[in-house]
């Protein structure tokens, strides 16, 4: 089968899939099984068909019990976030889709500001924001490449993202370097691995690259029995 093929079969399905979540979220709302802000999000949410998240949204938000393909809960315990942050933690989130796993972390920080150049993920994550009244979180609809600031951020979130930001991985370590505070931390999160012994040496770039230091690492358990690494990594 020619990857041409591949990839308009793979559309179809994509599509097809959409529609039927559509439909199952709907009749869900009309039965009781989901709340309106749940239906009204997810709604939005499934009008285009998106890289991560066809059917479901891509993280969960515990609070209003909204499921995810990722569960925020467990990745907030297994990067053992709360060691790391605190209401003097300003946090700056590259890539962060809707901002579910963000706008939780919001509740522990003292701000948070999202990068997302994907527009209809930003205009879902807004609503969210304004569905919960929270104040100290904001969303900024930009490419990362483009993304200048003066101020400098306690805690940099790069969760699963760094191949699709259109840089080199050493040009895009140095880049988060210019937003971090001199005793801050990047938590950093590989793409799918598929086995423990199959991995995209991330580890061995970051040891490569001078002037930061590993503090902590582990793997997390994706979905589909996927696992990624993940670091905590500072500046020397």
């Amino acid at each position: 089968m020619s990857n041409y093929l591949t990839f308009i079969l793979n559309s179809i399905n994509r599509k097809f899939s959409s529609y039927v979540a559509k439909s199952n979220a709907k009749n869900n709302f009309k039965n009781g099984v989901i709340t309106f802000s749940e239906y009204k999000l997810k709604k939005e949410f499934l009008k285009t068909t998106q890289q991560f998240g066809v059917t479901e949204f891509y993280q969960s938000y515990p609070p209003l019990n909204f499921p995810g393909t990722r569960n925020t809960l467990s990745r907030v315990k297994t990067y053992n976030l709360k060691k790391y942050v605190n209401k003097r933690t300003n946090v700056l989130d590259i890539g962060g889709n809707i901002g579910f796993f963000s706008t939780y972390v919001a509740r522990f920080v003292k701000s948070v500001l999202l990068i997302e150049q994907n527009k209809k993920l930003t205009d879902i994550g807004k609503n969210l924001l304004t569905l919960e009244n929270i104040k100290n979180m904001n969303i900024l609809n930009q490419d990362f490449k483009k993304f200048k600031s003066e101020k400098k951020y306690d805690v940099i979130f790069s969760l699963a993202i760094h191949k699709w930001v259109g840089m080199t991985f050493e040009t895009y370590i140095a880049k988060l370097l210019t937003h971090l505070n001199k005793k801050g931390l990047i938590l950093l999160e590989s793409h799918i691995i598929y086995s423990k012994n199959k991995n995209e040496e991330m580890e061995e770039r970051l040891l490569k690259i001078k002037g930061i230091k590993i503090i902590d690492k582990g793997l997390i358990d994706d979905h589909n029995g996927f696992v990624r690494e993940f670091y905590w990594v500072k500046k020397k």
